[in-house]
């Protein structure tokens, strides 16, 4: 999508460019401007078909030999026009395209090598050096300011298309598409790219000196010299600088306009997904002080398991109360919880020969402080879906954490659920729920890996704190 709307916008800079060599050139009134139009037409044919049609199609596929064809046959194109104009140069004022192509399949050669390299220049930087993709809504903004641009010029051109404002029309002509083509190439792709990495800062002035110089070429290739060169000269440096000045301040207006709006969606999500959280969990103020009863029981009874099953369970309902609406907790809390729930989970199913439970819980490091219920939402789910009396099953936990990570990872059998099953269609709100947090509170800083085969399923996740 991001290369069919950049394939889209060269097409119509290209258009504009040879909109505007089409205005200067019939206004100037040169005795070679018929010469010139048509070597212009030549060229934009031979770009928009590289370019824009070509290039596109195959370098996606990776026909290498097709692309390629398609560089020759453009190569072709070019010698094959200007042999054939010059054939009838007699007839035709070539004088111009004469003089440039004093040897015709050289200088096309040269041409059709440039349009190569920057095809191949072009997506280079977009698949390998600019490490994100353009969402719809920045698309959508780069069109707006594109087609803001090209009414800008347009409606700039009609108004100084009068005999008496010659000058500044060949200027408006020539300036305006390469101006306004420099401020989106700074503003929609180097500008990203240097924010990308630390070390981007001096490819990011490279690559905009680069930029600058190709298009100061395609503004001398197509301004007239007859005027004063200071004047030239002013224009040439102090109107494009103008417009990276001006990409600058819009690329860092929006910035802060996105860092701000993220910063609220944090917040709400943060406040949304604690709220699911909630509701997804049993109240324990609805059942702590009939845990208590149930323990007394028990020890009068001398059922010692049921007691330790209830005493767990209490203890994780005050987990629950206390510390669950913190937004962050010891780790050696949460791994608490942890102990406690396989604990009570192993008493359930320990009679059983065919459910196998392993736990490897290293916690002596574990001195880090994070946001609760983060990793219990995993194991809730393998106790859930990867275990079954009747067949064999297992879970396997693993937790180890250094200075600065904390490495989670549990496996399960998976087993198809009967039709009487009534949790059989559940999507699983818990998992969705920690998926979410993870985005909100540890953007880059986690690393989750959930992968589910025919019979086993598998989480990995390594987070940074």
């Amino acid at each position: 999508m991001r290369n069919k709307i950049i394939s889209f916008i060269e097409f119509m800079l290209a258009t504009i460019i040879m909109a505007a060599q089409i205005g200067s050139l019939l206004s100037s009134y040169r005795p070679d401007a018929v010469s010139l139009l048509i070597f212009s037409f030549i060229v934009y044919v031979a770009f928009v078909f590289v370019d824009v049609v070509w290039t596109p199609i195959y370098y996606g596929r990776k026909a290498w030999k097709k692309l390629i064809l398609g560089w020759v046959g453009a190569y072709g194109f070019v010698v094959a026009s200007v042999a054939i104009l010059n054939f009838y140069s007699a007839d035709y004022p070539f004088n111009m395209v004469s003089k440039i192509f004093t040897t015709i399949m050289p200088v096309a050669l040269a041409f059709t090598a440039l349009l190569a390299a920057y095809n191949t220049l072009k997506y280079l930087i977009l698949d390998k050096f600019i490490p994100y993709t353009l969402e719809n809504g920045t698309m959508q903004k780069m069109l707006r300011e594109f087609l803001l641009i090209t009414t800008v010029y347009v409606l700039g051109f009609f108004i100084l298309s009068g005999r008496g404002y010659r000058i500044a029309q060949e200027l408006w002509a020539t300036i305006i598409p390469v101006c306004g083509l420099l401020y989106l190439i700074n503003h929609y792709l180097l500008l990203p790219f240097k924010e990308g990495k630390k070390h981007n800062e001096f490819k990011y002035y490279a690559l905009l000196a680069i930029s600058f110089v190709l298009l100061f070429m395609i503004f001398m290739a197509t301004f007239s010299r007859n005027y004063d060169d200071a004047y030239i000269l002013i224009l040439q440096v102090c109107v494009p600088i103008l417009f990276i000045g001006l990409s600058i301040f819009h690329y860092e207006r929006n910035k802060q306009h996105y860092l701000q709006v993220q910063k609220l969606n944090t917040k709400l999500g943060h406040s949304n997904a604690s709220l699911d959280l909630l509701r997804n969990q049993i109240n324990p103020h609805f059942l702590f002080n009939s845990l208590n009863t149930l323990y007394g029981t028990a020890l009068q009874e001398n059922a010692d398991r049921t007691a330790t099953g209830v005493q767990r369970l209490g203890d994780m309902m005050r987990f629950m109360l206390e510390e669950n609406l913190q937004d962050f907790i010891p780790m050696s809390s949460e791994v608490e919880y942890m102990k406690n729930y396989i604990h009570l989970q192993t008493l359930r199913v320990q009679t059983s020969d065919k459910v196998h439970i392993t736990s490897k819980i290293e916690d002596i490091n574990c001195n880090h402080l994070v946001a609760p219920m983060l990793l219990i939402p995993f194991i809730e789910n393998a106790f859930k879906h990867g275990i079954s009396l009747r067949e064999k099953s297992w879970v396997n936990i693993s937790l180890y954490c250094d200075d600065h990570h904390i490495y989670f990872d549990v496996n399960n059998s998976v087993h198809a659920r009967h039709s009487e099953d009534t949790e059989r269609y559940n999507t699983g709100i818990g998992l969705n729920n920690v998926k979410q947090r993870l985005e909100l509170l540890y953007p880059g800083k986690h690393e989750l890996s959930i992968r589910q085969g025919t019979q086993e399923y598998f989480v990995h996740l390594t987070l940074t704190v």
